[in-house]
């Protein structure tokens, strides 16, 4: 399931690739008996069509991947439609994909970085000596925030590898 307010419209996107491609492979199904007759070619002219057709379902799936990518505005909503998404990664164009939308989660997450070191800046410039414990509060709470996001994308890198924006 795909999170988000259109998860459901991805859902149903991704249910229809999936019956397109039960679709063309049943018809694949329905002529196995010519597989091994060498007399006979359309098996061959068959095969390249579901070849072809395989390719369209797989340009559909990348730009659907895209379209629920560009919707995306946290880490957490980046790792959720990865976690979604991770049934294709075994498909090697697909698996690239996903490697570039987990690199787009990381440099997500350094940015979440950013902008909490300039909040820590900005606290510290508002707080006077006085409130001191405040300010404590604010950054213990900034920090228990980035080690959660940093411990979730680690575990989320056992399982779908390591990129280059980790560094």
């Amino acid at each position: 399931m795909i999170g988000g307010p259109n998860g459901i419209k991805y859902d149903a996107c991704f249910r229809q690739i999936e019956n397109l491609f039960s679709e063309i492979l049943d018809e694949i199904k329905l002529i196995h008996h010519e597989i091994l007759d060498v007399t006979k070619f359309s098996w061959l002219e068959n095969m390249l069509n579901f070849r072809n057709f395989v390719m369209e379902l797989e340009s559909m799936i990348k730009n659907l991947i895209d379209c629920i990518f560009d919707e995306i505005k946290n880490v957490e909503e980046g790792i959720e439609a990865i976690y979604a998404l991770r049934r294709f990664k075994h498909r090697e164009s697909l698996r690239d994909l996903l490697s570039r939308k987990w690199v787009q989660v990381w440099e997500m997450f350094d940015k979440e970085i950013e902008n909490c070191n300039y909040n820590m800046i900005l606290c510290e410039s508002y707080y006077t000596p006085f409130q001191c414990h405040s300010k404590d509060v604010i950054m213990l709470c900034i920090k228990q925030y980035l080690e959660r996001l940093f411990h979730i994308m680690i575990d989320m890198s056992d399982w779908i590898g390591d990129c280059a924006a980790e560094t």
